[in-house]
């Protein structure tokens, strides 16, 4: 039999034809109206028929999903990790996938080692309060509690919403600790408290390495005892020695936080989850229900709240869950 050599063109012909019709077959399946791909899932998808590993780091809402969805319709063959938070979307992509006979492998959201505390915080519009007083409210104790005990000061995470505030904590702390700032020598490598945010990957990057570094350290030999961090300190940071996160008002989703407070307790000791909120964080149009209904809910225990939220339920409660079924837990965190 004569073999017939592809030049380019028409493997690229070949290429764009199976593309298509694994459009037209997943939008049969599923019921969709695709015509075309965008630009960066044409680019993904074409490579992953060339054989090559792709890695896609796009923005929300782009239509990532969509991409590794095709994947069947190229090849009945293919195999497809699907990793997500929410059961709901679980049951949609097996669907999508034309998933048969599926292990599911999964676990509730809200780790039993990690208590859940919710607190009310200071108003900055309420009568003699100012703009900081949310804020010092929080940063005063526990950076007092850290000037009191030094290298006996458990590893804690305050997540705050803005640069402001993160500065500002930062500030507090030098003015609190004084002398106590460094453990050692005046350089940043001793510091006792250090900032975590965005902006840092504008620089080189050594400051975030080396902050990230530390913290890896064993707890005895760990200088760190409290970083003031934005979102930036979230996912891809194991953090082995973090007992405690506490959010200096609610991040604006229930899938935020779950992430967040995930930094604590990574090798199972028992850790504590605190957060502060007051009318005014929860009432900005971009703060979810979910997170709003956290907030302010007195009826129902939170570790229930959060693992209803992506689809499981609580099968044992920990010995210590919440404050709502221990209205005495972290009682030394209500600085009233």
């Amino acid at each position: 039999m004569e073999r017939v050599a592809l030049t380019s063109f028409d493997l690229q012909l070949f290429q764009e034809r199976r593309i298509a019709d694994a459009i037209t077959n997943y939008n049969i399946h599923v019921g969709a109206k695709i015509s075309t791909l965008k630009e960066n899932q044409r680019s993904a998808v074409k490579y992953l028929v060339e054989g090559k590993d792709c890695i896609c780091s796009l923005p929300t809402g782009y239509g990532k999903s969509l991409i590794y969805e095709l994947l069947p319709f190229l090849d009945t063959g293919c195999l497809v990790d699907v990793v997500v938070p929410l059961n709901a979307i679980l049951n949609q992509q097996m669907e999508n996938l034309l998933m048969k006979n599926v292990e599911i492998i999964s676990e509730s959201p809200a780790k039993d080692n990690i208590s859940l505390t919710v607190k009310r915080r200071p108003s900055p519009t309420a009568s003699g309060n100012s703009s900081t007083t949310p804020y010092d409210y929080i940063f005063h104790p526990v950076i007092t509690k850290l000037k009191h005990e030094l290298q006996d000061f458990e590893i804690i995470i305050i997540y705050c919403k803005s640069m402001q505030w993160i500065g500002y904590g930062y500030e507090t702390a030098r003015r609190i600790l004084g002398t106590d700032f460094y453990a050692g020598d005046s350089k940043l490598e001793h510091a006792r408290v250090v900032m975590f945010h965005s902006s840092m990957e504008k620089e080189s990057g050594q400051l975030k390495n080396m902050i990230l570094t530390t913290l890896q350290k064993p707890d005895a030999e760990c200088q760190i005892r409290l970083i003031i961090s934005s979102v930036a300190l979230g996912m891809g940071a194991d953090l082995k020695n973090v007992k405690r996160i506490i959010h200096a008002g609610p991040p604006t989703t229930l899938e935020a936080y779950i992430q967040e407070i995930g930094r604590a307790g990574r090798t199972g000791s028992v850790a504590e989850a605190v957060l502060y909120f007051n009318n005014s964080d929860i009432s900005g149009q971009c703060m979810r229900k979910d997170m709003q209904d956290y907030c302010r809910n007195n009826e129902k225990c939170r570790r229930d709240i959060i693992n209803e939220h992506f689809g499981f339920q609580t099968k044992e409660k920990p010995t210590i869950c919440c404050n709502f079924c221990d209205s005495q837990l972290c009682i030394e965190w209500d600085f009233f």
